[in-house]
């Protein structure tokens, strides 16, 4: 009841649950396959809770899968096949997903406006907005959507307002800033992407245009003088000096890399990480030349998540990830994902958006 008291009345909580399914009444406790159920729950004199049992999980997961491969697919065939092309084959890939997981709790959303869904399991790893309704529409066209952790994010106590400063955007770092000699060629095909998967990161050019474009909206909105800290001054010290920016983005690499990847820095040494926060990070001035920072006890330019926890962002409303796979992470069951987004949150921000995928350089910039 309390949790229904702090829904705004056109909205519905969406909580998602992975569970293992056992006969208790059993000695030999025979388990059977492991489902996920929905419970939606309307706000206080809408409506009764009402459980949705969405099926076995395994071959929901398997779906999951199959979008996410067939999504990095095809951001490499937008190039040449075209935007239509590719998002007619994407709704043909999403058609089956979006019956098992969305479309048997679409009549559970009349009168709503928007959907809070706290997702499990792989769940998390889907692009909820950009499933398809019984009438074809993405979810996005009809419902404004946000993701919660829990209900307990709903009833918990406000925020801490005190001591807030104003926004900051860091954008367009100087990734090369104090390198000479680097490897450019590990570079290549990448150019484009604000995603990462060798040791060079290239400029993305487009974050500066982007920055300047939307800090009218960010100061319109706040009310005061946005922060813009680009090239030299994007720097990760710069980062862990932050004291809780109302509004905070970061235009820039970003990347996520799963456990079973090592991870190689330009001296060609690996290592791989148990830590999920720190296998995922952000890029920022300098990162080319981590090596030599490090041998001189400075900050390597990568901004792991880990690191982004110890930064105080009490009070922080919206933290803006304008970079690749900013949303990726290890999936942990009920505790929801190991990563960036969580990092940030740990760290005291209430919103974070972030993206599944990897995004192209001009077009972030744009959506932005």
């Amino acid at each position: 009841s309390t949790l229904q008291g702090r829904l705004p009345f056109d909205s519905v909580f969406v909580n998602i649950a992975r569970f293992e399914v056992a006969d208790v009444t059993s000695l030999k406790k025979n388990r059977q396959p492991p489902r996920y159920a929905a419970w939606v729950i309307p706000a206080a004199g809408l409506g009764d809770i009402q459980v949705i049992d969405l099926g076995r999980a395994d071959p929901i997961d398997d779906l999951v899968a199959t979008l996410q491969q067939n999504i990095k697919t095809a951001v490499g065939q937008i190039p040449n096949a075209g935007e239509a092309t590719m998002e007619s084959t994407y709704r043909d890939s999403v058609k089956e997903l979006s019956k098992a997981i969305l479309q048997p709790l679409e009549p559970l959303f009349k009168d709503v406006g928007e959907i809070i869904i706290s997702p499990d399991g792989e769940l998390w790893n889907v692009p909820w907005n950009a499933l398809l309704m019984q009438d074809e529409r993405y979810l996005v066209e009809q419902f404004r959507t946000r993701f919660v952790l829990s209900g307990r994010e709903l009833v918990g106590r406000p925020p801490e307002r005190a001591a807030i400063s104003e926004p900051v955007l860091f954008a367009d770092p100087n990734f090369d800033l104090n390198a000479e000699d680097v490897d450019r060629s590990k570079a290549d095909n990448q150019h484009h992407l604000r995603s990462v998967s060798s040791a060079y990161f290239p400029s993305l050019p487009a974050t500066a245009v982007e920055a300047v474009s939307i800090t009218p909206s960010v100061e319109s909105y706040t009310h005061a003088q946005a922060r813009v800290l680009m090239q030299d001054e994007a720097q990760e010290a710069a980062f862990k000096n932050l004291h809780r920016p109302r509004v905070l983005m970061l235009s820039t690499h970003g990347y996520f890399e799963a456990a079973q990847q090592a991870v190689t820095d330009l001296k060609g040494d690996t290592a791989v990480f148990g830590n999920p926060l720190l296998r995922c990070g952000l890029a920022l001035a300098g990162c080319n030349n981590r090596a030599a920072a490090i041998a001189d006890g400075k900050e390597d330019g990568i901004l792991t998540g880990l690191e982004i926890i110890g930064t105080d962002l009490r009070g922080t409303e919206l933290v803006v990830l304008s970079a690749c796979e900013t949303g990726l992470g290890d999936i942990r069951n009920g505790e929801g994902v190991a990563g960036l987004r969580q990092a940030f949150q740990l760290a005291g921000a209430q919103s974070v958006v972030s993206s599944l995928w990897k995004v192209e350089d001009n077009e972030t910039a744009f959506l932005m």
